[in-house]
This record gives C-alpha cells, structure tokens and sequence, in this order.
C-alpha cells in the first residue's frame, strides 16, 4: 500500500488543473515538515479524492452555488481525507519562501 506522500506526488504527476497542483504543492511541503504523516500508509486514496473532499466543505458551506474554505481548513480537510488527523496541523498552509518571486519588484513597486 502507499504512503500519502507518494499519492500526493503520483496525484500531481497527472494533475491538468492547477488547483490540483496547488493543492499538491501545499501537502507535499506540509508532509515534508512532518515525515510520520508523510510515511503514513493508506489505501484507495488520490490526490483528486482530497480535492473533492475540499469541494464537497466548501459546498456545504457555500451560498448562491458556490463556497470558499481557508487555506488552514483546506489543508486540514485534505489531510483528514488522508486519514492524518489534525492534531498536528498548526497555523497555516506552508509560506512561499523568502526567495520566491517577487512581484511588486518586477512590476517596479
């Protein structure tokens, strides 16, 4: 059976959304800095299972056909889906690093 980093890492191989890589990128960098939940083993998950469970929260919660859930609940749903519970989630999704790019700086800001 796998572990939910390689789920993470075979669901963005194949994503063609960006929100899937997004949410890839996010568990990747948050099972990185908690290598337990990383090795974790679970069977008859996907990286496009967790987004469903994101959609179906934010649905429920949503007005006029359409909701919005948090980058901290967002994760938390994902890993859950996963079957990591949230008692290691703090604060929120990982940062950009401090290298990333700078967008007021390239716009002359």
């Amino acid at each position: 059976m796998p572990m939910v980093i390689d789920i993470v890492r075979d669901g963005m191989a194949t994503a063609t959304a960006h929100s899937m890589t997004v949410l890839g990128e996010v568990l990747t960098e948050w099972l990185l800095a908690h290598k337990a939940q990383a090795e974790q083993v679970v069977d008859g998950k996907t990286l496009t299972g967790a987004m469903q469970a994101i959609m179906e929260v934010a649905r429920k919660q949503g007005h006029v056909g359409w909701g919005v859930v948090d980058d901290q609940e967002g994760l938390r749903i994902a890993l859950a889906y996963f079957g990591v519970t949230d008692s290691g989630v703090t604060g929120s999704a990982p940062k950009p690093a401090a290298d990333a790019l700078d967008l007021d700086a390239l716009m002359g800001g």
